[in-house]
């Protein structure tokens, strides 16, 4: 017992320092937000943060001032209300932080949110990769890659739901723990963290959930030996039962509500927020040295920022050429899986779709082919891929779930699928750096018997993992942050909770709208506009006459 006492003690140490490091990090790369929680967060005003910053507090406000149901708010989109079943109610973020959120408000609880994905992201990758390989340098330098990463830096600027990345590497970690010791409890505890990805953003169910199915069809190889000890049907139904313990209570809603409005996106919508090969090596577009020469020169759509950062990029490589693993290579199709889903419906390069010249009659045969699809397609919509003179788009797998996969078609940006690339990049060069710090670490025993040689030939690992993990941070990094905003209530609004009169009101230009709901909490009156990706149908309808300064509004 004192020998577990004094290893979990270790342990507990050991993490409780990796955690602060991560947190020091995060404090940096995130400059200056940890010294204004209270008062601003990143990004604009037209950007989604503030939306979340209003779910935060409207859900404090509706369960324990107003004692309703929290899901629906009569004072949104009036008279009609809002439905907050349609949109994405991140209930991993919402509920989970609705004890900081009474406890320091909304905006605080806000950040402290956003920064502890950072953190965890971190860790968890932290704790993953340290279980593949044992060592924790390399360990480090995964989960700063993948917690720092632009994509993580990008979509801080507002959309909190699709920080929830920090559920990703714990899911993998209990995966690999159920396949190599067969125990339930791994299998129900990544059915959990699986659910709380989902329950971050609804995206998460097939951004996480499609690569970890065909990641875990190559892990479990070979098949027959799970057949026959009949060990795999337990562990995926444990994982199954346990997700859909955690995500039925928040899908039911949602599903009900699909009547009062259409969750599909036009193809055209999901086509242009397709992702280009480029878009994954483009150097860092949010870099303050050469950030705006990248955006200029390859994407300036932010959704395209999926640079995988050049130090994990070759690591990763290198890990799945020289002495790989089985599990390496499951990260590595993981990795690729991910990819060909991010590069969305049809194939792009330099923000265009790829065209190719064909005879007539190859073109003949592919519209028949694609107008086969299309009409057995449940969704209510036609379209072509094919424009003229003979030149067709190169379809892609993730056309197919677009067409048959139910709900697929509800996200926009399949280009966000590059987050689990940037995850078994972050995995594997973590990997690839433990093998060449072991390679170090056996030259310098060999070393060791001559004492000048001993000591440098030691600190050199040492001092060539903190320059690695120096390079990674600089290559991601966004300091100074791109935007940043101070949050605080206009005079117009403190002008508008003094009026009496049970009325609402309108504001221009809609494009604010996220930061007009957050604007309700000082007021208190009615809005008949709002945010949300699914609007109700009947604003929808208005919406000619509601663009200003269009000629009928």
């Amino acid at each position: 017992m004192k020998g577990l006492s004094s290893l979990l003690d270790s342990r507990a140490k050991i993490y409780g320092s990796v955690l602060l490091l991560f947190l020091l990090l995060t404090i940096g790369m995130t400059y200056p937000l940890a010294f204004n929680l209270s008062t601003m967060v990143i990004g604009r005003v037209v950007d989604d943060g503030f939306y979340f910053i209003w779910q935060l507090w409207w859900f404090k406000h509706a369960l324990l001032d107003l004692h309703i149901s929290p899901f629906f708010n009569p004072d949104i989109f009036y008279p009609g209300g809002y439905n907050l079943a349609v949109g994405n109610t991140t209930l991993a973020n919402t509920l989970l932080g609705l004890p900081l959120t009474i406890l320091l408000g909304e905006v605080t609880s806000y950040n402290l949110l956003l920064m502890s994905t950072f953190v965890l992201s971190g860790f968890g990758t932290y704790v993953l990769v340290h279980y593949l390989t044992g060592h924790r340098t390399a360990s480090l330098l995964s989960g700063a890659a993948f917690a720092f990463c632009t994509y993580r830096m990008l979509h801080s600027g507002g959309h909190l739901q699709l920080m929830g990345t920090q559920w990703i590497p714990f899911l993998f970690l209990c995966l690999e723990r159920a396949l190599r010791e067969k125990r339930l409890r791994f299998s129900a505890l990544a059915g959990t963290f699986y659910a709380f990805s989902v329950l971050s953003s609804w995206y998460y169910l097939f951004i996480v959930g499609l690569p970890m199915i065909v990641y875990l069809l190559h892990r479990a190889r070979p098949w027959g030996e799970w057949a026959r000890n009949r060990e795999l049907p337990r562990l995926l139904l444990s994982f199954a039962l346990t997700a859909a313990f955690w995500i039925m209570p928040s899908a039911i809603p949602t599903l009900k509500a699909q009547g009062s409005t259409s969750f599909t996106f036009s193809f055209a919508e999901v086509n242009t927020y397709s992702a280009g090969i480029e878009d994954f090596l483009a150097p860092n577009p949010l870099h303050p040295l050469w950030g705006e020469w990248s955006r200029s020169a390859f994407n300036p759509n932010g959704e395209h920022f999926l640079y995988l950062g050049a130090i994990p990029l070759v690591l990763a490589v290198v890990a799945l050429l020289w002495r790989r693993r089985p599990v390496d290579v499951s990260f590595g199709v993981l990795g690729m899986t991910s990819v060909i889903l991010a590069l969305g419906t049809t194939l792009h390069f330099a923000t265009r779709p790829v065209l190719i010249s064909v005879p007539s009659r190859f073109e003949s045969a592919y519209l028949r082919a694609l107008s086969f699809l299309v009409e057995r397609s449940p969704l209510p919509q036609a379209f072509s891929l094919s424009p003229p003179d003979n030149l067709v788009a190169v379809p892609l797998p993730a056309l197919l779930l677009y067409l048959f996969l139910p709900f697929f078609s509800s996200m926009r940006v399949l280009a966000r699928f590059g987050i689990m690339a940037q995850f078994a990049v972050s995995v594997l060069a973590g990997i690839s750096a433990a093998r060449l710090f072991q390679r170090r670490k056996e030259k310098t025993f060999a070393a060791s018997a001559r004492a000048s040689r001993g000591w440098w030939a030691r600190q050199t690992s040492f001092l060539l993992g903190l320059l690695l993990l120096l390079l990674i941070l600089f290559d991601f990094a966004t300091v100074p942050l791109w935007h940043i905003t101070k949050v605080e209530a206009r005079p117009v609004d403190r002008w508008l909770a003094e009026q009496d009169g049970d009325f609402a009101i309108m504001e221009f230009p809609t494009s604010w709208t996220m930061f007009h709901m957050y604007l309700t909490r000082v007021h208190g009156k009615k809005i008949s506009y709002g945010h949300c990706a699914f609007p109700p149908r009947a604003f929808l309808d208005k919406m000619p006459s509601l663009s200003f300064p269009a000629r009928r509004a």
